[in-house]
């Protein structure tokens, strides 16, 4: 019984190897790679609803850091590293006893208003 198994066996194991592998080809060669378009709207869906729309107070809600990390700029941000890297400030100091930051913003930086 078993050598009448061995060759749809071997054809199946076979096929299912060509059929990954074709797989795997298309789903590698085929990828969207999605470019942003200048200008547009965005649009975020969330699950929830805000409370406090303030960087400081938004610890605990995931809707208001979602939407504080969409409208504030800070200081700092992280890079992909995990880094903090320039963001508003275009460099900063640490004192000797790491106590104090000095941060000195870029020359572009303006209020909501316009405003230098």
């Amino acid at each position: 019984m078993i050598r009448y198994l061995r060759g749809p066996a071997a054809a199946a194991v076979l096929g299912s190897l060509l059929l990954a592998t074709f797989l795997f080809y298309l789903a590698y060669t085929t990828t969207t790679v999605l470019v942003p378009a200048q200008g547009g709207t965005y649009v975020e869906g969330v699950a929830g609803s805000p409370s406090l729309v303030n960087p400081f107070l938004s610890r605990y809600n995931q809707v208001d850091q979602d939407l504080a990390a969409l409208i504030f700029s800070g200081l700092t941000r992280l890079n992909e590293q995990g880094e903090p890297t320039p963001d508003l400030a275009r460099r900063w100091e640490i004192s000797e006893d790491g106590r104090t930051y000095t941060f000195h913003l870029r020359r572009d930086v303006l209020w909501h208003d316009g405003q230098p």
